[in-house]
């Protein structure tokens, strides 16, 4: 470990591999990602081997009272919501996937959500929260290849599945067509960008952490998110 950051970490288990993070990162946008990288590397390689290490990190985000649309920019070493979510809400509050017909509910209860679907990259999920404003922390690895997802007809539930802002539809790999629209969500209001006359008319940026709905005009797609 780099002695500049050592401090950082719980190095109690480093003989068996496992390197612990003490703290806590900030709010998105502002998370910290680390690279692992083999012990035999010289300084010398480290331009050339970087860009292809595994990356792994955690991201905090918001939760409000009531409805909050949200995703998650790493992917999980296990997606299961117990493992992923865990304990980090409370009795009673519930998360929502949606299999472009209905809703699937999962609800905090008696320590477990029930595990009735996984949390995956590049979905959207609702989060209903009975209590105040809390922050949960998610934690996995940072995709280092392409991303591709199903976009089926009408609605979707999608995600930036990486930890970088995309601040503009064009370049978010959609392949629009006429009236298709992307809907953002936020405290409560809504915002929506509609595909028209070969633009959108509103600029939305998809942000770590976010969900939103896409509706889709025509056939499904694979959309296809480069990576950054």
């Amino acid at each position: 470990v780099d002695q500049r950051i050592e401090n950082e970490f719980d190095l109690r288990n480093l003989a068996d591999g496992i390197l612990i993070h003490s703290n806590k990162v900030g709010r998105l946008p502002n998370e910290i990602y680390y690279k692992g990288l083999e012990n035999n590397i010289t300084p010398d390689r480290i331009a050339e081997v970087l860009p292809t290490a595994l990356a792994v990190g955690k991201v905090n985000i918001e939760i409000d009272h009531h409805y909050n649309l949200i995703s998650t920019p790493l992917q999980p070493i296990n997606s299961s919501l117990d493992s992923f979510i865990g304990s980090q809400l409370a009795e009673g509050d519930q998360i929502q996937s949606y299999d472009g017909n209905t809703y699937i509910p999962a609800t905090f209860t008696n320590g477990t959500w029930g595990n009735p679907f996984r949390i995956n990259l590049a979905e959207g999920y609702w989060i209903y929260r009975n209590g105040e404003r809390t922050i949960i922390t998610l934690a996995g690895r940072v995709l280092n290849e392409n991303s591709t997802h199903q976009i089926a007809t009408h609605y979707n539930l999608i995600g930036n599945p990486f930890p970088v802002l995309r601040t503009n539809l064009g370049v978010a790999g959609f392949s629009p067509v006429e009236g298709d629209q992307v809907y953002s969500f936020k405290e409560g209001d809504y915002r929506t960008s509609n595909f028209v006359d070969d633009a959108w008319d509103q600029t939305i940026s998809l942000s770590s952490g976010n969900g939103y709905w896409y509706f889709r005009n025509s056939n499904g797609i694979d959309w296809v998110l480069s990576s950054p």
